[in-house]
């Protein structure tokens, strides 16, 4: 009988502990599915305080007045940003090319710069381009083909008649010159290597033989004569000078210019088949003025006027003696 007590009490023991583990199971399973839909329930109907603030800042329509500050704000900062040149003419330019009044009344530059730069801030790009850069380019444009293009002036009759003698006289020797560097070509190169190296141990042993201060201001111009024999120099304080080569004794002070002479040229038959009581020299000055000097007096024998007031820097006699040229 004890034995089998013992074996019956544990049974009944433990079916109880089952039966009632199962239930809070079920109960706990219960709550929980009753807790779920709770929250599922309430995430469904009760807004989070985050989403309708956001619905709300999206879906309300900017007012005209905020709209209209947000663009000036962004004008403003675009402004900002645009360079500006501080050249006044340049600035003015721009107005004009954007069709607005380069000057307003008690403007001055910095207040007409400030007011360029509000209205470029006013254009959009594509506007900018059309109005500022494309003006630009086509005065670039106008210039370089101004440049490019091939203009005639007609001139008078004797510069044709000049022009047909200068050319009677130069193509001979033209041709002439020509048949001499071909002959020279015609050289085998070692003669010719040897004749520029004899000339440059000429050179290196070329040393100063006189020395002589030609005037009291410093001197601009100078040129040997056609013979060799003399030297003419300009000064800036407007005297020319003839001196003796080689020991550089003065020989005559031309004076006639009353400002810096620039440039003294003597005539290609000077001193060789020239009266030396006609042209034999010329000369020019700041002033625009030409003189022409002969070999036996301190004064001029004739001047050539139309430069004025324009500075004359250098005058040339042609090969024939004819022509006078001046720059």
């Amino acid at each position: 009988m004890m034995q089998d007590d013992s074996f019956t009490l544990p049974s009944r023991r433990t079916t109880t502990t089952v039966d009632h583990a199962e239930h809070v199971h079920s109960e706990l399973l219960s709550q929980t599915a009753a807790k779920q839909a709770y929250d599922h329930h309430h995430q469904a109907t009760i807004p989070t305080r985050r989403e309708p603030e956001t619905i709300k800042l999206e879906d309300q329509p900017l007012a005209d007045d905020q709209r209209a500050l947000l663009a000036e704000f962004e004008r403003r900062r675009r402004a900002r940003q645009i360079h500006v040149s501080t050249d006044d003419v340049e600035v003015k330019a721009n107005l004009r090319r954007l069709e607005e009044p380069i000057c307003l009344f008690g403007e001055g530059p910095a207040e007409r710069r400030e007011r360029l730069r509000n209205l470029i801030s006013r254009l959009s790009d594509d506007e900018i381009a059309q109005k500022l850069r494309k003006k630009e380019e086509d005065d670039r444009r106008i210039e370089t083909t101004k440049e490019e293009a091939t203009w005639y002036h007609q001139g008078p009759d004797e510069l044709q008649v000049a022009r047909y003698w200068i050319a009677q006289y130069s193509l001979p020797r033209a041709k002439e010159r020509i048949q001499r560097l071909k002959d020279y070509v015609a050289i085998p190169e070692v003669h010719r290597t040897s004749k520029i190296q004899e000339l440059y141990r000429r050179l290196r042993g070329t040393s100063l033989h006189c020395s002589q201060v030609g005037d009291t201001r410093p001197l601009f111009y100078c040129e040997f004569s056609p013979n060799d024999q003399m030297l003419a120099v300009s000064s800036r304080s407007g005297l020319c000078k003839l001196w003796t080569v080689p020991d550089c004794r003065p020989i005559r002070t031309l004076r006639g210019h009353t400002i810096d002479a620039c440039c003294i040229s003597w005539h290609p038959q000077s001193t060789l088949t020239q009266d030396p009581g006609v042209i034999n020299l010329a000369s020019s000055a700041f002033d625009g003025s030409v003189k022409l000097w002969n070999l036996e007096s301190d004064e001029p024998i004739a001047e050539i006027e139309g430069h004025a007031p324009f500075r004359v820097s250098k005058v040339r006699f042609h090969p024939s003696g004819r022509f006078l040229g001046t720059a």
